[in-house]
């Protein structure tokens, strides 16, 4: 009765068949017999790579010496969970293999409001919605629609695609199931050559998995300069690119622009989007012009590097293309004011400079022109800068999801101010708005983020997560977002 727990390396509560086993051995249809060490198979979620034709028919297992009345006691308490726990009557077990740690299939069925539903004699358990029942002689082909109908719901909302844990003896059944929703074709790019390159390749990584694991068909590219994207060969059959680039041509609309050149559908801003929001001077102008709460500020240049007497010490000073606040500087006496300049120098040839806004840095993810729960940033030092980001080596920084020190008012006013900027800028998909809550409350914009960091504690997934947006539904999500668009 073990061969189907081998077959799917069965297991629960964090533990797997395969760690019991030693040796595995059956016979080939031939009659011819075969083995194998544990060692020598590829063991994963749900799989091990057992040739199909191989009848099993035992295994060598080595368990631990244990007492046995408390061994029992504990086999007891195990059935009676599952009793609680699991449907009782005839089904097949869990259906669907679940797509990843932390997002259980069951859990998806029951939010996409599939639980106690019923087709012939078929139902999903309203117990476990991962359980489809035999209550009334239920024929296959009760039992096939009523998968299908779980699967179509779960990816309508989440975008992704559930993949059957059981095995099907009608091949025709099964194939029903495997192409009952087509995967997208996604292509990520990575990389880029900004100073946010390693950031990039960390992002490009986890989102890669993030949609194999939605159930997609999934390649991805370094770019490592902008001409590298047209020696890449793009399947004609691909639907989406997701490019997960930070700063440089991968944020400032270069890449975008050759994407709408082409007619290829990718996710996040448009390239006159991406234009707005990447030069922090630009961005600044326009929050000016519509009046909404922004830092006093002057653009210094090579030609002219003379205090702005009309602001009022301390100033940072940034250049304006870079993102991770890279070239960044707190000038708080005026003779830190040529070596500041020197740093943002070595980036542009145009310098922002802005008056020091004391208060609470906060991030607002915005996701399809609605803002995320609010993350409130300590950080060590004086500066938000790239050590406090990613490096630490002045002490860790702590990100609040959702805020607690700031009261439903100001959090209602930042989104707000959030969202117009967003709006102003015109974003689309998503971006990231940063500002400042000074001791008036009193919002002050920062920049907008057009590709943010997108690793799965980043500040928009943490955001999205805390808003019941696991990293999975997310880049999924936003993948069948851009897929749709015209």
């Amino acid at each position: 009765s073990i061969g189907g727990a081998i077959r799917m390396n069965a297991g629960a509560h964090g533990l797997e068949i395969k760690d019991i086993i030693e040796e595995v051995f059956g016979f080939y249809p031939d009659g011819s017999p075969w083995c194998a060490d544990v060692q020598e198979l590829v063991w994963s979620y749900r799989f091990v790579n057992i040739p199909k034709d191989i009848i099993l028919t035992g295994i060598i297992c080595k368990l631990e010496k244990v007492d046995a009345e408390l061994e029992l006691r504990k086999i007891k308490s195990e059935f009676k969970w599952r009793k609680n726990h699991y449907p009782i009557g005839r089904s097949t077990g869990c259906v669907f293999k679940n797509p990843t740690v932390g997002i259980s299939a069951g859990k998806l069925i029951d939010d996409a409001g599939c639980k106690n539903h019923k087709i012939g004699g078929a139902r999903i358990s309203e117990i476990h919605a991962n359980y489809f029942l035999n209550e009334d002689d239920a024929t296959e082909k009760d039992y096939l629609k009523l998968l299908k109908y779980a699967k179509r719901r779960v990816y309508t909302k989440t975008s992704i695609i559930l993949k059957p844990e059981i095995t099907f003896l009608n091949k025709k059944s099964e194939d029903i199931i495997l192409n009952s929703i087509k995967p997208m074709n996604i292509v990520v790019l990575k990389g880029g050559d900004s100073h946010e390159r390693e950031i990039s390749l960390q992002s490009g990584l986890e989102v890669e998995q993030a949609l194999l694991d939605a159930g997609h068909i999934v390649s991805s590219y370094d770019i490592k300069h902008l001409g590298d994207f047209e020696k890449i060969d793009v399947n004609p059959e691909t639907d989406i690119i997701f490019p997960v680039l930070h700063g440089g041509f991968g944020e400032n609309g270069e890449i975008q622009k050759i994407l709408e050149d082409k007619g290829i559908k990718f996710v996040g801003c448009g390239s006159e989007s991406c234009k707005l929001a990447m030069d922090k001077i630009t961005s600044k102008e326009i929050m000016v012009k519509n009046s909404l709460p922004s830092a006093e500020y002057a653009v210094i240049t090579k030609d002219n590097r003379e205090f702005p007497e009309s602001l009022q010490l301390p100033l940072i000073v940034k250049p304006p293309l870079e993102g991770s606040t890279v070239g960044i500087s707190l000038v708080k006496k005026k003779a830190d004011w040529n070596k500041a300049l020197d740093l943002a120098f070595q980036y542009d040839e145009r310098i922002l400079v802005e008056e020091f806004v004391d208060g609470i840095e906060i991030a607002i993810g915005i996701l399809k022109g609605k803002a995320l729960p609010v993350v409130e940033i300590h950080y060590p030092g004086q500066l938000f800068d790239y050590d406090a980001k990613y490096e630490h080596k002045h002490g860790e920084t702590e990100y609040l999801c959702p805020s607690i020190n700031l009261d439903k008012k100001t959090l209602r006013n930042a989104k707000k101010v959030a969202v117009e900027f967003a709006e102003l800028l015109n974003v689309r998909h998503l971006t990231r708005i940063d500002l400042i809550i000074d001791k008036n409350q009193v919002p002050y914009i920062l920049e907008a983020n057009n590709m943010p960091g997108f690793t799965s504690s980043s500040l928009l997934p943490k955001a999205a997560l805390a808003a019941g947006i696991p990293f999975t539904v997310l880049c999924a999500n936003l993948a069948k977002l851009a897929n749709k668009d015209k």
